[in-house]
């Protein structure tokens, strides 16, 4: 966020030395800015007037971990009345419950040094939400890495029913073709011991399923929150603030770019000038927008998701 205010103000610079006056995109963005320092010096004084923000202190990481375990205690037991293996759930529960302990530890051990960014009581308000996105992103790295674990689970339990499956109906990934192909299985021991396989994974893999699906869950919910951050400081860059403010003064039309067109027809040259009064366009977003079918499919697949 600081390097693109910087690179902006940068931007500014060059179109003054290089057009010999502020354009419009210019007093856009210094608007902007100054917008948002005073959103920030506002939010600064709020919190300083009700005290410490909930979410920025200790307690709030504590309760993160507690709420984690409460989860992972429950889908040791029956979730939501499903029957789960209990030996399978049992296992993965306690790995997962050693790894909330290892958390909390180095939470504990972090924290003091993480503590004094809570308290910058300097900066605009995207500097604000933007510190909030990475406090997120730390106070939420175990459920990250939880999702990682449940996922690859996930995904080889997937790869091996198929392959098993495959095998026993006499089938075989051809990986020069990138096609199935039929084969005849020579011995009656590697159908029984594939089918066997196949039989236990498919009866354990409810449980696997329904691992992944919860952590899966947290993960998108945390990656929405910071989606909804990363869009909203997008949506306040692109907004053409000085334009809008003197619009809703009624200070006159704003003036913009000059657009030329060449007209052809008729045996007479002639130069036209038109003021075309254009609405309210916002910037493109850096970022683009979700392809929710390929987001789909990595979920039901295991992929791991990234940041959208």
């Amino acid at each position: 966020l600081v390097c693109n205010r910087l690179r902006g103000l940068a931007d500014v610079k060059k179109d003054f030395e290089q057009h010999g006056r502020v354009t419009l995109a210019s007093k856009n963005l210094v608007t902007g800015l100054l917008l948002d320092c005073l959103l920030g010096l506002v939010f600064v004084l709020g919190v300083k007037w009700y005290g410490p923000l909930p979410w920025a202190s200790l307690r709030w990481a504590q309760t993160v971990v507690t709420n984690l375990r409460t989860i992972v205690q429950w889908l040791m037991g029956a979730p939501a009345g499903l029957k789960l293996n209990a030996q399978l759930s049992s296992a993965l529960g306690r790995f997962f419950l050693y790894h909330i302990n290892l958390w909390e530890t180095y939470v504990s051990v972090v924290w003091p040094w993480v503590s004094p960014l809570l308290y910058v009581r300097v900066g605009s308000l995207g500097l604000q939400l933007s510190l909030a996105s990475d406090l997120l992103s730390l106070a939420t790295l175990h459920v990250y890495c939880f999702y990682g674990y449940a996922g690859r689970l996930y995904w080889a339990w997937a790869k091996a029913l198929g392959a098993l499956g495959r095998q026993w109906r006499a089938r075989k990934w051809n990986p020069l073709r990138q096609r199935t192909d039929t084969y005849r299985c020579t011995t009656s021991e590697h159908l029984f011991l594939s089918t066997v396989l196949f039989v236990i994974l498919l009866f354990l893999f409810p449980t696997v399923a329904v691992f992944y699906a919860v952590f899966l869950a947290l993960r998108v919910a945390v990656l929405a929150v910071q989606s909804v951050l990363q869009r909203t400081l997008e949506l306040w860059d692109a907004m053409p603030w000085y334009t809008i403010f003197s619009r809703l003064l009624g200070q006159g039309p704003v003036v913009g770019e000059a657009h030329f067109e060449v007209v052809t027809g008729g045996t007479k040259s002639a130069l036209y000038m038109k003021v075309v009064p254009t609405a309210l366009s916002l910037g493109p977003f850096p970022s683009p927008a979700p392809n929710w079918k390929s987001l789909v499919t990595d979920m039901l697949l295991g992929n791991i998701l990234y940041p959208l």
